[in-house]
């Protein structure tokens, strides 16, 4: 039984998918030129994390934010519903193995998010470069911030839908994953639009981590109020990472309860 290894066939998924990160990086190219913002972070921001509060309801910048996440979910959604099947003998019958057997699937998952991202990371850059966008040293910090938060979100939504593969068809944990992220940005512009008190509640929801520029401190002010108009008041970017580190550990740990109490399939 294999420890950590990549499948090639999923790898060139994921480079068939650079086709609309160099689509999507010149679309914002030219309309982050229009408004004088040609700096990579910006750039990166604006692809990666910024989703417009007030327009969620229009659907498009909504389904055009998540399609990195649909496609990487869809990607690797049945990973150990698949390596299970395969290796079920060799799993089943030595039960102190499952456990190490789990993490190490785990673990290939969260490599496969990481090259995903990498890669878009560089095309995305790249793209920038091409438009002449500028790059500071002072930027990396908000960069590394940004592709934690993507990398760390999108490992937790595959890694759902992997842990909830032993209990139901990958393909509906899929499902109900999309239609979940997709619920809850619906509900935060509600709150957004007819709760504003109630703002902060929207910190607890799991994509909302995702989204940088909703994040306090994210962008300079004069950007704040020119472009990324909508942010939380406290939101840090620590406070998203430590969400997503303990939600995607609680995970682990239940797949984990899960995997010791299967029989063979």
């Amino acid at each position: 039984m294999k420890k950590i290894y990549f499948d090639f066939n999923i790898i060139k998924k994921f480079l068939f998918s650079l086709l609309y990160s160099i689509l999507m990086g010149s679309i914002c190219c030219k309309s982050l030129s229009y408004l004088n913002y040609k700096n990579i972070e910006i750039l990166f921001l604006d692809i990666f994390g910024n989703l417009d509060i007030a327009n969620i309801f229009y659907i498009t910048p909504l389904i055009s934010f998540i399609i990195y996440n649909i496609y990487l979910t869809f990607c690797l959604m049945d990973y150990i519903y698949r390596d299970l099947k395969e290796h079920a003998i060799n799993v089943f019958t030595r039960t102190r193995k499952r456990s190490k057997w789990l993490f190490i699937r785990c673990l290939n998952l969260f490599l496969y998010v990481i090259i995903f991202y990498i890669l878009h990371f560089i095309v995305i850059g790249a793209v920038g470069v091409f438009y002449n966008f500028q790059l500071s040293f002072t930027s990396i910090s908000m960069i590394l911030k940004i592709f934690s938060l993507v990398v760390l979100f999108n490992y937790i939504t595959v890694l759902f839908i992997n842990i909830i593969s032993l209990f139901i068809s990958p393909m509906y944990g899929y499902i109900l994953v999309i239609i979940t992220n997709i619920l809850t940005m619906f509900f935060s512009a509600m709150i957004y639009l007819y709760a504003n008190k109630c703002i902060k509640f929207i910190e607890i929801f799991p994509m909302s981590q995702l989204i940088s520029s909703w994040h306090d401190g994210s962008v300079q002010l004069f950007q704040r109020k020119e472009y990324f108009t909508f942010y939380i008041e406290g939101f840090s970017f620590w406070y998203s990472i430590m969400y997503l580190l303990i939600i995607s550990g609680f995970i682990i740990f239940l797949g984990n309860k899960r995997i010791n109490k299967m029989d063979i399939i």
